[in-house]
């Protein structure tokens, strides 16, 4: 008798129980990027902030390295770079 109920409880859980599961984790994710990622996602675009510098540099730049600005780093400043 409990072979039964434990092979109809499989079956309910693969199919019914999975099915519901993958729709309310669709559901929920398309809520938090539609209340969370989406609006963060317009404010930075339209404050004109690039998270990720990912324009291809200029013709006539000879590499893709940023030039740096200040002096070079000393030992005592390494230790604490952030």
């Amino acid at each position: 008798m409990l072979e039964l109920f434990k092979t109809l409880w499989l079956a309910w859980n693969d199919r019914v129980i999975h099915n519901i599961l993958k729709t309310q984790n669709t559901i929920l994710m398309g809520v938090v990027w539609l209340l969370a990622l989406a609006p963060l996602a317009i404010l930075l675009r339209l404050a004109g902030r690039r998270l990720l510098d990912r324009a291809p540099p200029p013709p006539q730049a000879g590499s893709h390295w940023l030039p740096r600005s200040g002096q070079p780093m000393q030992m005592k400043e390494a230790t604490r770079q952030f």
